[in-house]
C-alpha cells in the first residue's frame, strides 16, 4: 500500500500557493499551467506520527473497497484515525471493517443514491462522531469515443464522477460551517487538465470536479474550511468501467 502518492495537488483555499516540479512514478506532464497548483508526493499520515484523542480525526471516504480509497483509508488508519468508508457490497464492507476493527467502519452506499447520502452523514455526525475529512474518490473512467459512447453512459458517468461528489459535498458541509472546520478533498485525475482520445466523458466528469472544487473553496473559506483536489496520473485500480 503506498505512503507517498504521486499527483498534481491543487489547494484551492490557499492564498499563495507555492509550485514545486515532481515527475515520479507514473507522471507523464510536469507542466504548472494553473495558478495555485503544482505537482508534489503527496504524504498521508504514518503510523509513526502517534496520536492523542484531541487530535484523532474521522475520515469520511468514498470507495474504499480498492485502489486510492483503501490506500488512504490504511494510510488514515495506520496513524490512528476511524475511517467511515463508502461500499457498494455487503461483502466489501464486512472485508473492510476487518482490516482495523473499532476504527476502520465500513457503510454500504451508492454516491448515486443521492435520496441516501444526507440520512447517511447525519447518522455518522449522530452515532460516531464529527466528520474531519470528506475525502471523495469514488469514480469510474468510461472508454469509448464520444461519437459511439450512448448520451446514457455521459449521464452515468458525470452521476458517479461529479454529482455523486457534489452530493457527499452538499450533506457534510453543514456539519462542518457550524463547527467552522473541515476539509474537502476531491479526487480528481490528470485528466482533468489534459485530454486523451477515448475518455472524453471520463475528462469531461474530470474538469468538472475541478471546477468545482476550485469555486467550492472561494465559498467556503471563511468558514474554516479546506478544498483539495488531487490529480493523480496513472495508478493500479479497478475503476476503468468499473461500476
Amino acid at each position: 500500500m503506498p505512503t507517498f502518492l504521486a499527483a498534481r495537488v491543487k489547494f484551492c483555499s490557499s492564498a499563495t500557493a507555492r509550485k514545486y516540479r515532481t515527475c515520479r512514478s507514473s507522471m507523464t506532464s510536469c507542466e504548472t499551467n494553473r495558478s495555485n497548483s503544482f505537482h508534489i508526493l503527496d504524504r498521508w499520515p504514518r503510523e509513526s506520527e502517534k496520536l492523542s484523542m484531541n487530535n484523532q480525526r474521522i475520515y469520511l471516504i468514498t470507495g474504499v473497497s480498492s485502489g486510492f480509497g483503501r490506500a488512504f483509508a490504511s494510510a488514515a488508519l495506520s496513524a490512528g484515525h476511524l475511517v467511515e468508508g463508502t461500499l457498494r457490497e455487503e461483502n466489501a464492507r464486512k472485508n473492510f471493517e476487518s482490516e482495523k476493527p473499532g476504527f476502520s467502519k465500513g457503510i454500504v452506499l451508492d454516491v448515486t443514491d443521492f435520496d441516501a447520502i444526507d440520512p447517511a452523514v447525519a447518522e455518522i455526525e449522530q452515532t460516531i462522531g464529527p466528520i474531519s475529512v470528506l475525502v471523495n474518490n469514488a469514480g469510474y473512467g468510461h472508454e469509448g469515443v464520444i461519437e459511439e459512447s450512448p448520451l446514457s453512459e455521459l449521464r452515468r458517468q458525470f452521476d458517479v464522477n461529479v454529482f455523486g461528489a457534489v452530493a457527499m459535498i452538499k450533506a457534510v458541509l453543514p456539519f462542518m460551517r457550524k463547527r467552522r472546520a473541515g476539509h474537502i478533498i476531491n479526487i480528481t485525475s490528470m485528466g482533468g487538465y489534459i485530454t486523451l482520445p477515448g475518455i472524453g466523458y471520463y475528462c469531461g466528469s474530470k474538469f468538472a470536479l475541478e471546477a468545482i472544487s476550485e469555486t467550492l473553496s472561494k465559498e467556503v473559506r471563511d468558514f474554516g474550511i479546506r478544498v483539495s483536489a488531487i490529480a493523480p496520473g496513472q495508478f493500479r485500480t479497478e475503476g476503468l468501467d468499473d461500476r
